[in-house]
């Protein structure tokens, strides 16, 4: 049973962003079988190419348009063996090795919620208000010496409020279900998570939340988002009851 991702190899424009990208990416090749990056066209492809090894292949997929979820969800069911769990991550999404030990139910899909960082020096580390960078921080940590240190990102008590309900950032699942339709759900526009767990229920599967037992953490520190930001958000259209 292999672990195969799948990712969209988006492009940044700044440098500090794209370190964070490579950085999570090598980190992640740790931990599964098979990444693959989804690149829309040649220019992205050259720009996540040295990545390519054993572990990561880097896909050029011709689009020259948005790789929507229901592509990459596409693929990596083409790519993978029924025995093995499929994974859709954000490109910022860090895993650890505690994924290995990971397994999925029959006609379920689990999410991954990504651990924001916080600073354990401001407001004892609680809540958005103490995402404050300094010295030697824990994205510093992460990206400039592969040190992961979890006293740095949000804690149990404040993902198992809300926030595994409705952030979601990463999907995996066992099962191979045809999709109702996510050609619109893409992970560039506001809402994705939402139009993404929409999709997956309508399509059959249960949802369940592993947010608390498998951490995932967000690597971004730097300003750049990407360019579909301010665009109006998707529909909500989904959320989560289920815990792991």
């Amino acid at each position: 049973m292999n672990k195969i991702q799948v990712v969209d190899g988006y492009k940044y424009k700044t440098k500090e962003r794209s370190d964070e990208i490579f950085n999570t990416i090598k980190w992640n090749s740790q931990i599964f079988d098979k990444i693959f990056i989804l690149c829309e066209n040649e220019e992205y492809f050259n720009h996540y190419l040295f990545l390519q090894n054993d572990v990561i292949r880097v896909i050029n997929t011709g689009k020259n348009d948005f790789i929507s979820m229901q592509d990459m969800y596409e693929f990596v069911n083409i790519n993978s063996l029924p025995s093995d769990i499929k994974f859709i991550s954000n490109l910022d999404g860090i895993y650890t090795e505690n994924f290995r030990n990971l397994d999925v139910e029959e006609d379920y899909v689990y999410s991954f919620t990504n651990r924001s960082m916080r600073n354990p020096n401001v407001n004892g580390g609680k809540d958005h208000s103490s995402y404050v960078r300094e010295e030697n921080d824990g994205l510093i940590l992460f990206n400039r010496d592969s040190i992961l240190d979890p006293n740095w990102f949000m804690s149990d008590e404040e993902i198992g409020g809300i926030y595994w309900k409705v952030a979601v950032c990463g999907w995996a699942w066992k099962t191979v279900k045809p999709l109702s339709n996510a050609k619109g759900c893409f992970q560039c526009y506001p809402q994705a998570e939402q139009c993404m767990m929409h999709t997956f229920r309508n399509s059959g599967y249960g949802l369940k939340s592993a947010a608390l037992k498998f951490p995932t953490y967000h690597n971004h520190g730097s300003n750049e988002k990407t360019e579909n930001n301010h665009k109006p958000g998707m529909p909500y259209g989904g959320q989560i009851y289920e815990k792991l």
